[in-house]
């Protein structure tokens, strides 16, 4: 009888030393700093991770930034002389709470510029971006063919610059795009396949390329009354239905290539092109609502 009790007691002890030593397993957070940002806010993890837990290092979430410097992941030193971690990379904690702080580094870093102030490539992890009006101490003048193509979610463009060229921004996720205005130069489809619903025209441009801003998300654009033309396709597969823009502009006709029809003011743009011809190509506000266009 002395043995089975004995046996019962410890069958007690053991499992309540295991409930102990489960309810007092370390856990340990990680904090996210800016490190200087000014702008944007700092990722929050409210996950607690058991040791043994693979911390899962989050992304420039609150779209951080420094003015001038670009977004390089995080450390776990402010000065960078810790341990770097990329978004997205996964760690095992230490044996303390962590602060992840923000690293950033100078464009020239992650940017190729050359001698006339053309932006050539991009290859930083930062997919929010504010492009400097100067890399290496010249002037950014001009963005090159497929410079910035994919995988960004916002650019500022800098005051410098003059032009951009074809391609130079497609199949990126941009959602509100201000072209500043000192551009006299947008290329053949330069923001084609991104998300913009929001489109700030330059002042002073005189024609908007082919396809420049096909396949978006635009609703509502005012074009500047210097634009005299409109390409092929500008806007194609957008579904504009509020526009505004100046009298005796050409929009180019419709095309059709590989069995597809492409109007320059997108979905309703080839209704609008002939509204806008037959009524003398006046300057105004003009409006799609129940199938068909009006000058209000």
């Amino acid at each position: 009888m002395l043995k089975v009790k004995s046996i019962i007691v410890l069958f007690f002890v053991i499992v309540f030393i295991s409930c102990k030593n489960k309810n007092t397993e370390e856990v340990y957070k990680v904090s996210y700093d800016g490190n200087g940002n000014t702008e944007g806010t700092v990722p929050v993890d409210n996950k607690e991770y058991e040791e043994g837990n693979l911390i899962n290092v989050m992304d420039n979430v609150g779209v951080l930034r420094k003015s001038e410097l670009c977004f390089n992941g995080w450390n776990t030193k402010v000065d960078g002389s810790g341990s770097y971690y990329k978004p997205a990379e996964s760690f095992y904690p230490y044996d303390e709470n962590m602060v992840l702080y923000a690293q950033w580094i100078d464009f020239s870093q992650v940017c190729t510029i050359n001698s006339g102030g053309t932006i050539t490539d991009y290859k930083g992890i930062s997919k929010d971006i504010i492009i400097p009006n100067k890399i290496n101490g010249i002037n950014v003048l001009g963005i090159s063919m497929y410079a910035f193509v994919g995988g960004l979610s916002s650019v500022k463009l800098p005051e410098t610059l003059i032009s951009i060229d074809s391609f130079a921004f497609d199949y990126n996720n941009f959602t509100n795009i201000v072209i500043p205005n000192s551009v006299n130069s947008v290329g053949t489809n330069a923001f084609a396949y991104n998300k913009i619903a929001s489109l700030t025209l330059p002042n002073y441009i005189i024609s908007i390329s082919d396809y420049s801003f096909e396949n978006n998300l635009i609703t509502s654009i005012i074009i500047p009354n210097t634009v005299s033309n409109i390409g092929s396709g500008a806007f194609d597969s957008n579904s504009i239905i509020d526009l505004t823009i100046g009298s005796n502009v050409t929009i180019a006709g419709t095309i059709t290539s590989s069995g597809k029809n492409y109007y320059a003011f997108g979905i309703y743009g080839e209704t609008f092109k002939s509204f806008y011809d037959l009524n003398g190509k006046k300057g105004g506000r003009y409006k799609y609502e129940n199938g068909y266009w009006s000058k209000i």
